[in-house]
């Protein structure tokens, strides 16, 4: 069973609970460009940045300065490097002399080369949820930490005149740690990679909550948890990240409302809750949600007309969102399910009366 005390996840949260992820510090991998040298900008040295580095100025050499040289004349001076892998986090700064003053730079995130060298509004680039793409104020002779997005590669830009030295440029991977339980293999390498990228990915998106993305959405989508939660329980087992994300929306989501402001997401919220009893056995957890869930299924009662057809209407997933027929197929299909499910809880001496009995 989780430790954790049940259905207060959301209030502990808000009480200043620790910050169960860990920070790790990422040194760059490779420097995949830099901009072309000419009588406006110039960058020396940059691979310095993939050396061992400790985000401190080296004491000694304020003034020559000792890591990469960006000088801006007229013209950015620009560095783009990789860290090799997915991360969710941001970026440590250190700069150093010889320049004696603040600069201006420019930092810009991506989950690809192609973000990470695009403008706002250039190939999807954008700075919904997650700031990816900015100009900071940089000290002389310390650091900046900076980002709270998803990314591999970054790339630094000396926007204001002036000289540079880049003493050190380390992503912060902030995580939380999951041991992987589950595993797959099979004769096909890529098919190998894809499964692994996804379960990173998932684990990427397991931070405060489960998010739908781990830069757009930044959002805890009832619907599109479902398959999260799924893969969650056969890659990573019980994790407490799960419940807290399903009481989230319980505590921010009255019952006479719908979740995500669609009815099918409040549908989807309570076969998350049968999945993860069927998964975990955890039975105290189940019995904690007796009271909403009596509360969702009067509300859902009203909604069934006289030939017992439920007339909500709306998103229920992406596969069938242009299919007006499909999404129609299958609302109708998931009450008569959730009502089996309810009546067979209310049925079990264990559990209780879980209101289906509330005229469905």
């Amino acid at each position: 069973m989780l430790n954790r005390l049940q259905g207060e996840g959301v209030a502990r949260a808000r009480n200043g609970d620790v910050d169960p992820r860990v920070r790790t510090f990422m040194a760059p991998t490779r420097i995949v460009w830099v901009s072309e040298d000419s009588d406006q900008a110039s960058v020396a040295d940059a691979g310095i940045l993939l050396k061992e580095r400790h985000g401190q100025v080296p004491e000694g050499m304020f003034l020559a300065g000792s890591g990469c040289r960006m000088e801006n004349t007229g013209a950015p001076a620009s560095v783009l490097v990789d860290f090799g892998i997915e991360l969710h986090g941001g970026v440590q700064l250190a700069s150093g002399g010889p320049s004696g003053r603040n600069v201006k730079v420019r930092v810009r995130f991506g989950e690809s080369v192609a973000e990470a060298m695009a403008e706002l509004g250039e190939r999807g680039a954008c700075n919904d949820h997650a700031i990816r793409d900015g100009v900071i104020d940089l000290p002389w002779l310390g650091t900046r930490e900076i980002g709270n997005s998803g990314f591999r590669f970054v790339r630094v830009d000396l926007v204001s005149e002036g000289v540079l030295s880049l003493e050190s440029l380390r992503a912060i991977s902030l995580m939380r740690p999951m041991r992987q339980l589950g595993s797959f293999r099979c004769n096909d390498e890529r098919l190998n990679q894809v499964w692994a990228t996804a379960a990173h990915t998932l684990h990427l998106c397991c931070q405060e909550y489960i998010w739908d993305g781990i830069k757009r959405d930044r959002l805890v989508w009832t619907g599109d948890m479902h398959p999260e939660m799924m893969t969650l329980m056969a890659v990573f087992g019980q994790q407490q990240v799960l419940t807290d994300s399903l009481d989230y929306m319980r505590e921010t989501t009255p019952a006479g409302n719908w979740m995500n402001g669609m009815p099918p997401y409040s549908l989807w919220w309570i076969r998350c809750q049968h999945d993860w009893y069927r998964y975990s056995g955890d039975l105290a957890y189940l019995q904690a949600q007796h009271a909403y869930l009596h509360a969702l299924f009067g509300n859902l009662a009203t909604h069934i007309n006289e030939n017992h057809r439920c007339t909500l209407k709306g998103f229920l997933d992406w596969p069938t969102q242009h299919n007006p027929m499909a999404r129609e197929a299958g609302m109708q299909a998931s009450v008569p399910w959730l009502v089996v499910w309810a009546r067979s809880l209310a049925d079990c001496p264990r559990i209780g009366h879980t209101g289906c009995r509330s005229g469905l």
